[in-house]
């Protein structure tokens, strides 16, 4: 299981290379802004300072000053006086994720065709988004073949031997990835998936409504 942390602040970093390396938070959109809220493409500047929406991503360099998620706009500039603020995009009077469901959608690619493997071992790599920012990765069937190659080659006095013939033999997926087995992907899961846009942007409003 894979969990992306302060996964949108990294998003809008590669947008806008100006916020590496400084205290950055990702933050809601207005929804009582008089005359509507106003629509932020995902291209254009959405630097925002002087907003008390919600906090949804807060940077490592944000949470030393103590900043957290769900906190509003002007707390953490308090905390924080040289905290950014970008304002997630907008669009007919919502939040617009597409800029991250992209972004997500690319690291699912990235592990699914990572260069270290090889088109068969990538090929039974099944991966299942559980969100914008989490994905599961189940690695079984490569994984399963590589024991039993490491099996194949050496008697059990030989397992030292044997390991090292089976990892030239049939190399492994390589890397290191936190998380847990407690839930396998699965192909053809598609019904069971969590729909993360209906999810995601009902949290940020949820958090919009118990903050005001």
């Amino acid at each position: 299981h894979i969990d992306m942390d302060c996964f949108y602040v990294q998003v809008e970093r590669r947008r806008d290379p100006s916020l590496h390396d400084v205290p950055v938070a990702v933050v809601q959109y207005n929804p009582y802004e008089a005359g509507g809220v106003t629509q932020h493409s995902a291209q254009e500047a959405r630097r925002d300072n002087a907003s008390n929406g919600s906090l949804i991503a807060v940077s490592y360099e944000a949470r030393r000053h103590g900043v957290r998620r769900n906190m509003r706009g002007a707390e953490a500039r308090r905390r924080c006086p040289t905290l950014q603020l970008v304002q997630v995009p907008t669009a007919w009077g919502k939040a617009d994720l597409t800029l991250y469901r992209d972004a997500g959608a690319e690291v699912v690619q990235v592990l699914q065709t990572a260069k270290h493997l090889s088109a068969a071992v990538s090929a039974e790599v099944v991966t299942e988004r559980a969100s914008v920012d989490e994905v599961y990765v189940d690695v079984t069937a490569p994984a399963l073949k590589w024991l039993h190659a490491l099996l194949a080659l050496g008697a059990p006095r030989d397992r030292h031997a044997a390991r090292n013939n089976a990892a030239a033999a049939v190399a492994p997926p390589t890397g290191s990835l936190g998380g847990d087995d407690s839930r396998p992907a699965r192909a053809g899961a598609e019904d069971e998936r969590r729909e993360d846009e209906d999810e995601d942007e009902d949290d940020d409003d949820d958090d919009d409504d118990d903050d005001d």
